[in-house]
C-alpha cells in the first residue's frame, strides 16, 4: 500500500503565508509485480510516485507572499528508501520484510526557492539547497551525491 497525506495552513499566523505539511509511505513491493507485464512501469521507470517503493517521505514548507508576484519558500524534507530486494520475496517466501529493510538511503534537504513572476507566463525563480544524504548501500547512489552539499540554481522560463 502507498499513501500521501498532508495539510495546508493559510493566512495564519501570519498574513499573506501558508504552512505546507506533506508525509508519503509507500511499502515494499508497490509498484510491482511478479509479470512483468503487470508492473506499472514503462520503459524501466516507475510510473507511481518519485520516490519508489520501500520509502517515506516528510516535507514541511514555509511560503510567504511579499507581492503577488514575489513568492519566497523554505522547506525541510526527510526521505528514507530501503532496500530493494528482488519481487520473489513477495510472493515466494513467507519471510516479511518490514517496511524500510535495510540497506536504507537517508536524504535531508533544506533549502529556500524564491519565485518572480513580473508578467503573465513569464517566471524567474532562484533556489538555494542544502543537502546531506548517506546510503548503506554503495553501489545505488552515486559517490557525488553522498555527504553534505551546497547547490545553487537560477532560472528563467516562459509559459511554464
Amino acid at each position: 500500500m502507498g499513501y500521501t497525506f498532508g495539510s495546508k495552513i493559510v493566512d495564519y499566523p501570519i498574513k499573506n503565508s501558508s504552512i505546507d505539511i506533506e508525509y508519503t509511505k509507500i511499502d515494499p513491493w508497490v509498484y510491482e509485480h511478479k509479470d512483468i507485464t503487470t508492473t506499472y512501469k514503462h520503459i524501466g521507470y516507475n510510473l507511481g510516485h518519485w520516490i519508489g517503493q520501500n520509502a517515506d517521505q516528510i516535507k514541511i514548507q514555509f511560503n510567504y507572499y511579499f507581492l503577488r508576484s514575489l513568492k519566497a519558500s523554505f522547506f525541510a524534507e526527510r526521505i528514507r528508501k530501503g532496500g530493494l530486494k528482488d519481487i520473489y520475496y513477495a510472493y515466494k517466501t513467507t519471510e516479511i520484510q518490514p517496511f524500510l529493510y535495510s540497506p536504507v538511503r537517508k536524504d535531508y534537504l533544506y533549502g529556500l526557492n524564491v519565485t518572480y513572476n513580473p508578467l503573465h507566463d513569464v517566471f524567474l525563480k532562484g533556489k538555494f539547497q542544502y543537502s546531506d544524504i548517506s546510503d548503506e548501500d554503495i553501489t545505488r547512489t552515486p559517490s557525488f551525491l553522498l555527504g553534505k552539499h551546497f547547490s545553487f540554481n537560477v532560472s528563467l522560463s516562459y509559459g511554464m
